[in-house]
Formats: structure tokens, C-alpha cells, sequence
């Protein structure tokens, strides 16, 4: 999965200096959403590999009770 994080990041990097060389408009865009869509992928894989480490190590989550609509009304 290290494989994985470095290549998200090198995707950033790159995104990165693709936007800083004076991109046609229609390329910024591209870029942009290119830009985005690794930073979700990224924090997606992180969590993924915390989740896995949680879960090899024998960490235990307790459930805690919550009420929903009062959690969303405090939102408001």
C-alpha cells in the first residue's frame, strides 16, 4: 500500500505544477478536478490503512449511544 500513498502524491505534485505553468482554461479545469479527485483518493487510502492498522493491532471501538436528530439539530 506504500506503492499506492506515493503514487497519490506524486499525482499532486504533479496536478500541482500542471495548474503553476499558465494552463489553457479549459485545461485548468481538467487539472483542477484531476487536483481534487487524488486528494480524495488519498485521504481515502490513508484511512483505509489506519482502519487496517486499528484492526491488526486489536484496538476494540466501543459503541456509543447517540441520538441522531439531536446530533443534527446542533448542526442547524
Amino acid at each position: 500500500m506504500r506503492f499506492g500513498r506515493h503514487l497519490i502524491r506524486l499525482l499532486d505534485a504533479l496536478t500541482s505544477y500542471l495548474g503553476d505553468i499558465n494552463p489553457r482554461k479549459n485545461q485548468q479545469d481538467n487539472i483542477e478536478a484531476l487536483n481534487y479527485s487524488g486528494k480524495i483518493v488519498l485521504n481515502l487510502l490513508i484511512n483505509v490503512l489506519d482502519f487496517s492498522k486499528m484492526e491488526s493491532s486489536g484496538i476494540k471501538l466501543n459503541p456509543i449511544p447517540r441520538d441522531i436528530l439531536a446530533a443534527v439539530k446542533q448542526i442547524k
